[in-house]
């Protein structure tokens, strides 16, 4: 939580040169300590669920619920740097040492202490709330585990075919969430020429979108199986992302491209959210069916020895995902580019490639319940 602090004070780049090394260095280092912390946080908070969510009834409730939580979240973290964005005297130079920028040096680090009370607040009610006395009753023995033993016991849910598909698709998916999440306030700026009050347009986009999405892929769910409707999911994704590419034609008025920009991002955030309804009970039901082929322990204590390693490893995967495409957008987004429409919106084209790609291995996917 502190990373969103501290990632506001990096050494400061001269103007004359933009590739400054310890600036990089300092971002990385950050990123680094996020991801970390971030997914170790997550692998213990999914492999509970896993736990104490039993039937494919429960995990889809839980999945939903978690989701709404998710896409609230999400509305309030974009919500506060657009409003920062809106007041900007020039929302189209904000280096350090111009007026916009120091206005966002100053600013956005109080965003990042206000979501760090939220979120501490948050894991110390979870960890008062949640009852796991139920391992007091188990006969798994408690083990140290070593350094050594640790890697391949994080590496055995690769032996299970089935699961690295769905680590294939999880990281293809990731792949193209992060892309969004980077590109999207360039393209606002730079593609659709958003300015002032024109920002809050996306807020009001990504809060419908992603509730109605919620809803109505919710509601598909309950008529199809869940790896059914995943793919009708990203399908739209991929549909969308690439319907972008219109954007690359030039004189189109301001209103057709605002309606394309609220049709195209507002079904790829619609989807996008959507996931948690199905990512969840596919990889709880992967666990159980793992843990069937255990015949050492009960099957609830099977689950138990095996959930850590198995959403460690997708925390793991989305975690890699999200990293490889910072990589390639970093390196894409480099210099004169950062600002060039064209090539922002041939960025947005990445998400229905890696999306397609994560469509593939879903359709190999295949539960035997």
């Amino acid at each position: 939580m502190f990373t969103s602090i501290l990632i506001w004070f990096p050494p400061k780049c001269p103007a004359t040169n933009q590739l400054y090394i310890p600036t990089a260095f300092f971002l990385w280092a950050i990123l680094i300590l996020k991801t970390i912390s971030g997914s170790s946080m997550l692998t213990v908070h999914l492999s509970m669920l896993t736990e104490q969510s039993q039937t494919h009834k429960n995990r889809e409730l839980i999945a939903a619920v978690s989701t709404l939580f998710r896409i609230t979240s999400s509305v309030f973290a974009l919500l506060l740097p657009l409003i920062v964005q809106s007041i900007l005297p020039d929302p189209e130079n904000v280096k350090w040492w111009e007026p916009s920028g120091t206005f966002i040096l100053s600013s956005i680090p109080l965003v990042g202490i206000g979501f760090v009370i939220l979120g501490t607040s948050a894991i110390v009610i979870s960890f008062f709330s949640i009852d796991e006395s139920f391992h007091n009753h188990s006969s798994l023995p408690l083990k140290n585990i070593s350094l050594k033993s640790f890697f391949p016991q994080m590496t055995a849910p690769l032996k299970y075919k089935s699961y690295q598909k769905f680590l294939a698709e999880e990281l293809f998916n990731a792949m193209s969430g992060r892309i969004l999440g980077i590109i999207v306030i360039p393209f606002l700026t730079y593609s659709l020429f958003f300015t002032g009050n024109s920002y809050y347009i996306y807020p009001i986009v990504s809060a419908t979108s992603k509730f109605i999405g919620f809803f109505i892929w919710r509601r598909i769910l309950r008529k199809h199986k869940v790896v059914k409707t995943y793919i009708i999911c990203i399908i739209a994704s991929i549909a969308s992302a690439f319907l972008d590419l219109i954007f690359l034609i030039n004189g189109l008025p301001f209103f057709l491209k605002t309606l394309l920009f609220i049709i195209s991002i507002g079904t790829i955030l619609g989807s996008m959210y959507g996931f948690g309804l199905f990512n969840p009970p596919l990889a709880s039901a992967l666990v159980y069916e793992a843990a069937e082929s255990n015949t050492e322990f009960t099957l609830d204590e099977a689950v138990s020895s095996i959930s850590g390693a198995y959403f460690g490893l997708s925390s793991f995967t989305s975690s890699m995902g999200q990293s490889i495409s910072s990589l390639i957008i970093g390196f894409i987004l480099t210099g004169a580019n950062a600002e060039n429409s064209t090539i922002i919106t041939l960025t947005i084209s990445f998400i229905g490639v890696f999306y397609l790609i994560s469509l593939y291995f879903l359709r190999k996917l295949k539960l035997k319940k």
